[in-house]
């Protein structure tokens, strides 16, 4: 990346090299590795990443026959997460904020409305800690694509058993690396970087959704939103370690429209 800065270091050392001896020299040489090394460093945090806002993984012929009981797992939450990239590793932060947005029963109403208006039966399915867990590894990542992950035919299958249904919807939030960030980042939220004193700042949605055919226990579908500066820059918030709701609320249309196109490709999946 060009950065000023590194320009006038780079020339300093420059200097350095033809005025001074042999000492010099070697000194100069390990200053302009050390400038270097600092430049990319640099230029590599505050460097976003570029995925596709939203990504196909995987998908399957499927036909839903006339009858067919489907159920709803949706574990999304009224998190609104701020994860911050600065200037240095120091500077790196994550912080959660409680959101009003109804996303949650948002999601619900628009796919089981939806699904219902198809003609089919829908049932919302209540679930606990222990298979909200299980649902989190529902894919297997591949090189190609995401496949059904085997360890939990046994969970499915009673879930297939207990409820009735013939395929199950599932809506979720998972961990995605935002930026060069070393931990993975879930759910929703504002991507933020700096870099002495400027800085960008971007929506960001770790949302997925999966439909799995009960009979056959086989992955039908799955999708999933991630971040892209594509979504639109946004400006960075006026105090950046205390986001104000004006300020959050100002990406709630955009990860809404995300969620769309995710509730948009369940629907298509049981259209006739």
């Amino acid at each position: 990346p060009s950065m000023p800065g590194a320009v006038i270091m780079t020339s300093l050392i420059i200097v350095s090299f033809h005025s001074k001896g042999e000492s010099m020299v070697r000194k100069s040489r390990i200053m302009l590795l050390i400038a270097f090394v600092a430049v990319v460093a640099n230029g590599c945090a505050i460097k976003p990443r570029e995925p596709i806002a939203t990504t196909l993984i995987k998908e399957s012929r499927y036909e839903a026959a006339p009858g067919t009981r489907i159920g709803v797992i949706n574990t999304v939450e009224e998190v609104f997460t701020h994860f911050h990239i600065g200037t240095t590793i120091f500077n790196n932060f994550q912080k959660n904020y409680k959101v009003t947005w109804n996303l949650h029963t948002y999601i619900d109403s628009e796919v089981v409305g939806k699904l219902i208006g198809l003609g089919y039966s829908v049932k919302k399915i209540e679930t606990n800690q222990e298979i909200d867990n299980e649902m989190q590894r529902l894919v297997k990542r591949g090189m190609i694509h995401f496949s059904l992950n085997p360890d939990l035919l046994p969970v499915l299958q009673d879930l297939k058993e207990q409820n009735s249904i013939d395929v199950l919807i599932v809506f979720q939030t998972f961990g995605e690396k935002l930026g060069d960030a070393i931990n993975k980042v879930s759910g929703y939220g504002f991507y933020t970087e700096s870099f002495l004193g400027l800085g960008k700042a971007y929506p960001f949605a770790h949302i997925s959704a999966g439909v799995i055919n009960l009979k056959e226990i086989s992955l039908i579908r799955y999708y999933e939103t991630q971040t892209s500066s594509s979504l639109g820059e946004l400006a960075l918030p006026s105090d950046i370690k205390n986001i104000s709701d004006e300020e959050i609320n100002r990406v709630e249309p955009i990860i809404k429209g995300l969620v769309n196109n995710l509730i948009g490709v369940v629907v298509n999946v049981f259209a006739k």
